[in-house]
């Protein structure tokens, strides 16, 4: 990168962590479930589902700062990226998931909706699936440089909006309007889990791209442009293939092609090393 560049990009270290500790403070305070009357609370299983989702997501994110993230994570930044991950989860997470299902708190809480708390739960562990595994890895894997906050932040972002296309043709494929109708009004159970696992195996699978050493951004972008063009082929597939014979096939053969085709684009694109 342009030194000019980074040398912004790491005067702007403590105005990322500012906004990130104004959004995760945030983000609890509007999504505080204390806050709510404890009668919706009291015999009500799904607000533990938002609980659960919260605290596993933090312990992700916590296992790879300790573990697997960059040597010079030391305490301080441990709890800088600790914050800044809290930040993305209430904005991505439960922003995200607010616009997508609608004051989904209440429909939790006093509508004592399933498929909402299912679909939001996935939701905000998905989000911190992502940023945990962008902190995983080498963050200057040929040198001795330290790396910054905008190499983590850049693969989330990545691997997020490439979850969120994958998320619009499955909700496209079930419905479009009537997803919703069917996940808020009808609290359709099954479609609420369908949705859920759909949304947390994508995670994991883009999980595995934005993870790893960082040798570049063509490279470690081109993984996950990889990764993403599979989801939304299997997606897309699933969408025109519903009652045609012989589609099976036609998705097996386009993997194939996509395993083969990955290395040598990816080659062409990084040039020789």
């Amino acid at each position: 990168m342009n030194p000019g560049l980074i040398s912004l990009l790491e005067s702007l270290e403590s105005m990322v962590y500012g906004l990130g500790f104004v959004a995760a403070v945030g983000g609890y305070a509007v999504t505080n479930l204390l806050q709510l009357r404890q009668l919706y609370l009291r015999g009500n299983p799904y607000p533990g589902l938002l609980r659960l989702a919260r605290a596993l997501g933090t312990l992700y994110i916590a296992y790879v700062l300790a573990f697997h993230a960059d040597e010079s994570v030391d305490l301080e930044y441990g709890v800088y990226y600790l914050v800044l991950g809290w930040g993305f989860i209430a904005v991505y997470g439960h922003g995200v998931g607010a616009l997508l299902l609608g004051r989904p708190l209440r429909l939790i809480s006093e509508r004592r909706n399933p498929a909402v708390a299912y679909v939001y739960s996935a939701l905000l562990l998905a989000t911190a699936m992502l940023f945990g595994s962008s902190l995983w890895g080498d963050a200057d894997a040929v040198g001795d440089d330290i790396g910054g906050w905008w190499i983590p932040v850049g693969f989330f972002l990545s691997g997020w909006v490439s979850l969120l296309l994958a998320l619009g043709l499955f909700i496209a494929e079930e419905g479009g309007r009537t997803w919703r109708t069917r996940i808020r009004l009808d609290h359709d159970r099954r479609l609420g889990l369908s949705t859920a696992n759909f949304l947390l195996s994508a995670a994991w699978v883009l999980s595995e791209a934005v993870a790893g050493d960082f040798y570049g951004w063509q490279q470690g972008l081109t993984s996950v442009l990889a990764v993403t063009a599979m989801l939304l082929t299997h997606a897309i597939i699933r969408r025109i293939s519903r009652g045609v014979r012989g589609m099976l096939l036609l998705e097996l053969a386009l993997y194939a092609l996509a395993v083969w085709l990955t290395p040598r684009i990816a080659a062409y694109i990084n040039g020789p090393a």
